[in-house]
């Protein structure tokens, strides 16, 4: 049970670390775009 729980969280954090660096990259992509 233990094992299952902690491979859980850990697709849960590889999955969050991918989303924030998705959204790292699109946000990033648009202040390039946007007028300063």
């Amino acid at each position: 049970m233990a094992a299952r729980v902690g491979e859980q969280q850990g697709r849960r954090l590889r999955t969050h670390k991918n989303f924030l660096n998705m959204a790292y990259l699109i946000l990033g992509k648009l202040d390039l775009r946007l007028p300063t």
